[in-house]
């Protein structure tokens, strides 16, 4: 999940950092770490996603392309959230992202190319 301060990132293309977080299958929370963005372009954060193992990513906003590049390596993007980091892993652990105080403002889901929001363990 790019972050910013204590919040999701508002566009994952010009984020700063990223926060992995790893969920057991009991949904509990392994230990975050963050990672530095800043430098890559495009690609090379498509790359580092894919290397670090992630298996989905929580975002607000997101171009095109990079979703499709990042959809494209098998890893599940969930655009248009937003939120504190802890109320939104909170919520993807509960299913409960779809609630309204997590969408982004103005994001079209249908627009986007993803219609519904799941879960599945990281």
């Amino acid at each position: 999940m790019p972050v910013f301060n204590d919040r999701v990132s508002p566009v994952f293309n010009w984020a700063e950092k990223l926060m992995v977080v790893r969920l057991g299958k009991t949904g509990k929370k392994e230990p975050a770490y963050t990672i530095k963005l800043d430098k890559l372009n495009e690609s090379e954060r498509v790359a580092l996603l894919t290397g670090e193992g992630i298996q989905v990513l929580i975002c607000a906003g997101i171009c095109r392309a990079l979703l499709k590049a990042i959809s494209d390596e098998g890893i599940q993007v969930i655009p248009g959230i937003v939120g504190r980091i802890d109320d939104v892993l909170d919520a993807y652990k509960n299913d409960t992202l779809t609630q309204p105080r997590f969408r982004m403002p103005g994001y079209d889901r249908k627009r986007s190319g993803r219609k519904e929001i799941g879960r599945a363990h990281v």
